[in-house]
């Protein structure tokens, strides 16, 4: 299995705990994932789904203002 390279960014600590998480974008809608980290790289972080093919090559992640997300939250995209 190739590993998912991401911005540090990306990745949120879910207060209270240490369990980690992105959000993806599913067609306009954001979706949290909960990711387990590896190596870092300067800015960039290896993820790991917990649930096998949560995540997958071409997914879009959100890198910006995802603090204030919550599962199924309508996204903006902005290029």
């Amino acid at each position: 299995m190739d590993a998912i390279v991401v911005p540090y960014q990306s990745v949120l600590k879910l207060t209270g705990s240490n369990d980690r998480y992105v959000f993806v974008n599913e067609e306009g809608t954001a979706r949290r994932v909960a990711v387990t980290l590896g190596q870092r790289f300067d800015d960039l972080i290896e993820i790991i789904p917990v649930k096998a093919g949560d995540i997958k090559e071409g997914d879009q992640l959100v890198i910006t203002g995802q603090a204030r997300l919550i599962d199924g939250s309508p996204l903006e995209i902005v290029e």
